[in-house]
C-alpha cells in the first residue's frame, strides 16, 4: 500500500524489532528514517531499566539500517541508574557517528516504569504527586532541566554528556535542501521542484521546529538553546 502511494515516511521502533529483511521491506515502502531508542551504552543501566536489549544489538540494528539506505536516528536518556561517566562518554562519541541524528533527554522517571517504581521504593522520589507536578510538568527537553540523579555522579558530568549528545541534534522533518528535493522527487517523479519551493518548505520546517536553521545541504541543522 505505501509503495503504491509513493510517500516518504519515518518511524520510531526498538532495535529488537528489525532485521535485514524487515528493513529492506521498509525502505522499499518509502521509509527514509528510523529513530531507535538507544537510551544508553551502559549494559548495566539497560538491564537495570529492563530495556531488554544489548549494546551489540543496537550497533547491529543501526548498521543494518544504514545498509538498507535508511537514515538512522538515536534517542538517548541521560541519568539512568547504573550509568557511568565512561558510558556517557561512549554515548556522546556514538551519537557523533556519520548519519546519526541524535535526540536526548534527562531521565524523568515516568509512572509505570521500573525506574519509577525503584525510585519510589528507594526514596529518591519522596512525594509522587510533587514529582508529577514539579519535575515532569516543568520538563522542556533542555540542557538545564531538572533531573533525578540515581547514579550518584556529579551533576556536571550529566550536564556535559547531555550537551555533547545534543550537539549532534538535527531537527526535522527536512533540515536540508537536499532532503526536500529527494522527498519531492520520490513523491512526484515527473514534476521538478523549484528553488522557491525548496526554500518555502525549509522556512516552514524552521517555523515548526524551533531549533531548525536554514542552511545549505552541507551544513547539518543544529538545535539552539
Amino acid at each position: 500500500m505505501l509503495r503504491e502511494l509513493r510517500v516518504k515516511w519515518w518511524c520510531m521502533t526498538r532495535v529488537q524489532n528489525v532485521d535485514a529483511e524487515v528493513l529492506a521491506a521498509m525502505a522499499g515502502a518509502g521509509c527514509d528514517q528510523i529513530l531507535y531508542g538507544v537510551e544508553t551504552l551502559s549494559q548495566a543501566a539497560l538491564d537495570g531499566a529492563g530495556k531488554g536489549f544489548s549494546e551489540s544489538e543496537t550497533a547491529l540494528a543501526m548498521k543494518l539500517t544504514r545498509d538498507a539506505g535508511i537514515t538512522v536516528g538515536a534517542a538517548y536518556v541521560v541519568g539512568l541508574p547504573g550509568e557511568t561517566k565512561e558510558a556517557l562518554d561512549a554515548a556522546a562519541a556514538f551519537s557523533a557517528g556519520p548519519g546519526t541524528p541524535a535526540r536526548v533527554k534527562y531521565l524523568s522517571a515516568i509512572p509505570g516504569t521500573r525506574v519509577y517504581a525503584d525510585a519510589v521504593a528507594s526514596g529518591a522520589i519522596k512525594d509522587e504527586l510533587a514529582h508529577l507536578r514539579g519535575m515532569l510538568a516543568r520538563e522542556q527537553g533542555l540542557a538545564g532541566d531538572d533531573f533525578l540523579n540515581l547514579s550518584g555522579l556529579p551533576e556536571q558530568v550529566y550536564r556535559d554528556a547531555y550537551r555533547s549528545i545534543e550537539a549532534n541534534y538535527i531537527p526535522g522533518p527536512y533540515g536540508t535542501a537536499e532532503l526536500v528535493r529527494d522527498k519531492r522527487l520520490y513523491a512526484y517523479p515527473g514534476r521538478p521542484i523549484s528553488e522557491d519551493e525548496v526554500d518555502s518548505v525549509l522556512q516552514e520546517d524552521a517555523r515548526l521546529c524551533s531549533g531548525s536553521l536554514i542552511t545549505d545541504e552541507k551544513q547539518p541543522c543544529k538545535k539552539t538553546v
